[in-house]
């Protein structure tokens, strides 16, 4: 009798079930897309508008969308780890909606993706990269938007060389389009320091040039101190932007006369986080600035204080290497400019947890990318120059600059642009760098 009536009521409830089943599934599917897009044109309207140039160009070219789903659209756009990935997916999305009906095809679509790599990244990589694209290879469509290794980010600047740039290199275009004039020098080691750091190239840049440099240099693979003469804050440039204090927001126009631009070289990964610290910083500089205040429920700081807090000290202590670490080191109190509550000696302690509870969401979030457990190794470290910065000379922009042109690796920094009145006039040998290093 039990079985009889367990039968009857699976048999009543059954066909409700599947159709809700069924249409729960369907659902499912078309409200991850819908809610990915819905949160998409809230987060970054101008992102939102390019999906909606995608899915034109899908229509217009279906079987686009197999090759590039809906899902996957999104999910680069909404993503905020890697931005350089979703400003060149923009790119490629404007890029793909030129191209005729009657013309697409394979052939033509190959020829597509390689023209909009043209430039981003060395001339050799970008059969390959579009290939393994085409062909289905797991994560390469990173590759296909322009991710590059350290290597191949110097490939790409100066080719093999970096004290003779390829003539199809970014520096040799530019010394070959503009008639810019270059030399190799060595810059002193700082005041009162008779010995000199590796021989370094230094390219001319001026008013008439500077159009051209940007058309070359203002990409995310470039992290730049603008050092003007007789700095006093640390100004840098990333992508088009420029800045002090660990924000960028004003576009990078140009500078005065005497001032120099060492180019720091960042693979993507490390551009990436150079860009979600400045972000950051340009949201709360306090926090991207200070780290130390980050604290636990139980009152714990995140990681060391510093003997330093200033326009400057922030510029070594950038969390942006590959390498992961268990904690940072500060300097601690060095000189008179040293918070003297802070105790002598390098400061070091495990990085722990910290509470976000009390912060914007948004703020949070950044906060989270940018200051992470373990932590991503701080730019002084990844440049070989922990022995300067715990010595405290990145809270100065001037030893900031020494430490640039003169003891870091040349495959970091292979270049110093110069900004003259005339970048077609020779370069004396003896010229003025304008580095007062105090």
């Amino acid at each position: 009798m039990n079985k009889i009536i367990f039968t009857i009521l699976l048999l009543a409830i059954s066909p409700w079930h599947l159709a809700y089943s069924n249409e729960t599934c369907a659902s499912i599917f078309y409200d991850r897309t819908e809610l990915m897009y819905s949160t998409l044109k809230v987060k970054n309207e101008f992102y939102g508008k390019s999906y909606e140039l995608y899915l034109k160009v899908i229509k217009k070219h279906p079987y686009l969308e197999r090759i590039f789903t809906r899902d996957q659209i999104l999910e680069i756009l909404l993503q905020e780890e890697m931005p350089s990935r979703s400003e060149a997916l923009v790119r490629l999305i404007k890029n793909l909606s030129k191209v005729s009906v009657a013309s697409l095809n394979k052939g033509t679509l190959t020829t597509a993706l390689k023209r909009n790599l043209k430039g981003m990244v060395p001339a050799e990589t970008i059969p390959a990269r579009v290939e393994k694209f085409l062909n289905g290879v797991p994560n390469s469509l990173g590759r296909l938007l322009g991710d590059m290794t350290l290597k191949e980010v110097q490939l790409l600047t100066y080719g093999k060389n970096p004290l003779k740039p390829s003539p199809e290199s970014l520096l040799g275009q530019y010394i070959a389009e503009t008639g810019a004039q270059s030399i190799v020098t060595r810059f002193s080691l700082g005041p009162n320091r008779k010995n000199f750091g590796e021989s370094r190239l230094v390219v001319a840049v001026s008013r008439s040039s500077f159009a051209k440099y940007l058309e070359f240099f203002k990409k995310t693979n470039f992290l730049i101190h603008v050092h003007t003469p007789h700095q006093g804050t640390l100004h840098v440039a990333q992508n088009g932007l420029f800045g002090s204090y660990g924000r960028l927001q004003y576009q990078f126009r140009f500078p005065r006369i005497g001032t120099i631009m060492p180019h720091i070289l960042l693979s993507t990964t490390e551009a990436n986080r150079s860009a979600n610290f400045f972000k950051l910083g340009t949201m709360n500089e306090y926090l991207a600035q200070h780290p130390w205040e980050l604290k636990s429920k139980d009152d714990v700081s995140y990681c060391a204080r510093s003997g330093y807090s200033s326009c400057t000290h922030w510029f070594g202590n950038i969390p942006i290497g590959d390498k992961t670490v268990d904690g940072y080191k500060f300097p601690g109190r060095v000189d008179e400019h040293a918070d003297s509550e802070v105790p002598t000696g390098r400061q070091y302690k495990k990085l722990v947890p910290y509470d976000v509870e009390s912060m914007y969401a948004e703020t949070a979030k950044l906060v989270q990318l940018v200051w992470k457990t373990p932590g991503n190794e701080q730019l002084a470290s990844v440049l070989g120059l922990e022995r300067q910065n715990v010595a405290g000379e990145f809270a100065s922009p001037g030893f900031v600059a020494v430490s640039l042109t003169a003891a870091a690796p040349v495959e970091r920094v292979p270049v110093v642009f110069l900004i003259t009145q005339n970048h077609q006039a020779e370069i004396k040998p003896d010229f003025d760098p304008s580095i007062h290093a105090y």
